[in-house]
């Protein structure tokens, strides 16, 4: 006669365990061949379960676990103990009938079959406890019978009877309720096929004891997909997914008055450097020497006065965009959009490159991707998010040539070495670090060769860049471009210093992150100091690259996109706190810790959100302005205008010039000489504005109109 195994997982059910035990024993299968073999796995009850059973140790195989350990586990440990032919799993409770034990053990018998599933769906009389529970089955049905392309009913079915030799063959490492996609996953991918055949079901409700949840449903469609492919692949679909995720929150941030005129902080740096780029395509490169011509060009012949107080190349990109979609505030602010898209891709696979974890490259990248340094700064025609992305690219490489070996890898990083220095002067900070972190790193692969081609590369592109500002304004270019290094480096009174980088670090990344990092920071020079052996290269890294800039630029660093660099450095502290406080309530309650950790990083989203506001709301212009700028271009259309001056120095020429495409001439040089100006209105009257104002009357010219914070003036 053969022997049906029955598998009875228990916790907590002292008010149905006799019953169904009662119910077991009232079936007959004798009549089939079958006689019964019953194990109860209790799994660490404490209602009284636990006394109950400890009665029927003669009469039944019972094993006791210390502790609450799962469903899955209940059911590994009573597979042990195993003897018959076929098993079957049997909840402690009561909403499935042992009767069925006949038409499933029919089913195998007649069809030979390996696994059949008593499917509730099959019986029309069945009903369910809630509506959720219901609509949560038949998706987990679709999601097997989809991914593994066999069609199942009821894959959630608590009524699994399998052959014993296949079970135990099954590598079975689920805890709880995920036992039952586990299981249905495993056999599937072997091409075992399941029958199904109509049982009864009498559900209980949650106040009657149902344990089952509806994040066990979440939890057993990811491992339905998980499982459905290789590693490597659902490794591949999972960074794909969670990139995707953070791509979303961070462009339903950055993309906020995309179209918007240049009315904002720093954008007149867009109207710059898109004039320059206007330039190039008007021009063409080649006749204007690579070279950066930040205001509107009239002809060749003119005397042209290039800016040279950074290299150019990073408008190359808006150059070609420009070439392919045209000339708006989009397509200015599309190329710097881009490289921010493509640093936040770049960051989360260079985490994973030194942190081998794809929850901690969610976590990192996510707050990336969000803070105000790059949803506001990450559409702004500036060097900085170019000189990030090279940044980025060359760790990217300097990782994959130590943990790889590629030949190609070094290529491609002395490639990006030589490139990144001409998206900005700030990018030289990173060759330095890198050959810092070689010497010190005596297994690096061809170390010294390294240690010689890098300083080289590094030489031969600041030389490059240096001479092309030499041929194109010669040597007043040169003593130009060291009056504005000294400029930028000179030194500020420290309280103000230290006061508006302060200010700067909240605007740019919030107050929580700011005081995590400054934490962070703190645990990490102890980490140094005490345990040196466990220093992380990249929140280093991440941390000097900014650091030496703001030293050393110390005039250009309290500009409002001055901390942008620190950017990676506040990612990875607010990840690193995310990351180990996940991991230490998933210790406890895997769903509680996670789902923490994701109200957080939402919270965040919506503090970064708010943060924005200051931002929109911090106007160079208004758009009562730009009204009057569309009246002059289209009732007066003048050949060139006199801009007045102002005491904020914000660039306001090239804005004027990008909208009229015309010339824009500064005051007190073109009075007299141009027919048409431009002046602010004053605060009040004796301010500097008040004078510049009297300037232009005297001189004779006659205010026309006046709208937001411009007037119009002919002579």
């Amino acid at each position: 006669m053969k022997k049906l195994s029955i598998i009875i997982p228990v916790y907590n059910e002292k008010k149905t365990i006799l019953e169904i035990l009662k119910r077991i024993e009232n079936v007959n299968l004798e009549d089939l061949g079958f006689e019964k073999e019953i194990i109860i796995v209790d799994d660490g009850s404490t209602d009284g379960t636990r006394e109950i059973l400890k009665k029927l140790r003669n009469k039944y195989k019972i094993n006791f676990h210390p502790e609450n350990r799962g469903k899955g586990s209940a059911i590994r440990s009573g597979l042990k103990k195993v003897t018959g032919d076929y098993v079957i799993i049997q909840d402690a409770d009561l909403e499935y009938d042992p009767k069925d034990y006949r038409v499933l053990l029919e089913c195998a018998v007649k069809n030979q079959a390996q696994v059949v599933y008593g499917s509730r769906t099959l019986n029309p009389k069945n009903r369910y406890s809630h509506f959720i529970y219901y609509l949560g089955g038949k998706f987990l049905s679709f999601l097997t019978s989809f991914l593994y392309g066999a069609k199942i009913t009821d894959e959630a079915t608590g009524y699994k009877l399998f052959k014993t030799e296949l079970l135990k063959k099954i590598s079975l490492e689920s805890k709880g309720f995920d036992f039952c996609p586990e299981v249905t996953a495993k056999v599937l991918k072997q091409k075992i096929k399941i029958f199904e055949v109509p049982i009864s079901y009498y559900p209980r409700k949650k106040k009657e004891g149902k344990k089952i949840r509806v994040s066990d449903g979440l939890k057993a469609a990811f491992l339905l997909i998980k499982l459905r492919f290789a590693k490597e692949t659902w490794q591949k679909i999972l960074a794909i997914f969670l990139l995707f995720l953070i791509l979303i929150a961070n462009l339903s941030l950055i993309t906020k008055n995309i179209h918007d005129p240049f009315l904002r902080w720093n954008e007149d740096n867009n109207a710059l450097y898109g004039l320059a780029a206007q330039n190039w395509l008007k021009f063409g490169i080649l006749k204007l020497k690579f070279g950066m011509v930040g205001y509107w060009l009239e002809n060749l012949n003119e005397k042209i006065s290039f800016y040279t107080h950074h290299p150019d190349l990073f408008i190359f990109p808006t150059y070609l965009i420009y070439k392919l979609f045209g000339i708006s505030e989009f397509t200015t602010r599309l190329s710097p959009l881009l490289f921010a898209i493509f640093s936040i891709i770049l960051f989360f696979f260079l985490t994973f490159e030194f942190y081998k974890d794809y929850l901690f490259s969610f976590f990192s990248t996510f707050i990336f991707a969000i803070l105000p340094a790059m949803t506001f700064y990450g559409k702004m025609l500036d060097p900085e998010i170019f000189v990030l992305f090279f940044f980025l690219l060359s760790f990217f490489f300097y990782a994959k040539i130590k943990n790889t070996k590629r030949k190609l890898y070094y290529f491609l990083f002395f490639l990006t070495i030589f490139f990144g220095g001409f998206m900005g002067w700030h990018f030289f900070f990173t060759p330095f670090l890198i050959w810092l972190l070689i010497f010190f790193d005596k297994n690096f692969p061809q170390r010294k060769i390294f240690l010689i081609l890098l300083p080289f590369v590094t030489l031969f592109s600041f030389s490059f860049i240096i001479s092309h500002i030499y041929f194109i304004g010669g040597k007043e270019a040169l003593i130009d471009l060291k009056s504005a290094f000294f400029a930028r480096t000179s030194g500020l009174p420290l309280n103000f210093w230290l006061n508006r980088i302060y200010f700067l670090l909240k605007l740019n990344f919030t107050l929580p992150i700011v005081l995590l990092g400054f934490f962070y920071l703190f645990y990490f020079i102890y980490r140094v100091i005490f345990d040196s052996e466990k220093i992380k290269i990249l929140p280093l890294a991440l941390f000097l690259f900014p650091f030496l800039i703001t030293f050393s630029f110390r005039q250009w660093v309290t500009h409002p996109y001055g901390p942008f660099y620190f950017v990676g450095f506040f990612a990875i502290a607010g990840g690193e706190f995310l990351y180990l406080l996940c991991q230490k309530l998933k210790e406890e309650k895997e769903l509680i810790g996670i789902s923490l950790c994701l109200i957080l990083l939402i919270l965040q989203y919506f503090i970064c959100s708010n943060s924005l506001k200051f931002f929109d709301q911090n106007f160079i212009l208004n758009k009562d302005s730009f009204e009057l700028l569309g009246e002059i271009k289209n009732k007066f259309n003048p050949e060139s205008i006199c801009l007045g001056r102002e005491e904020t120095g914000i660039g306001y020429l090239p804005i004027f010039s990008f909208y009229l495409k015309i010339p824009i001439k500064n005051s007190p040089e073109c009075i007299d000489k141009v027919p048409f100006a431009i002046i602010f209105r004053p605060y009040k009257e004796g301010d500097f504005r008040f004078k510049e104002a009297e300037l232009f009357l005297n001189a004779g010219y006659s205010i026309i109109d006046c709208k937001g914070i411009i007037c119009f003036l002919k002579k």
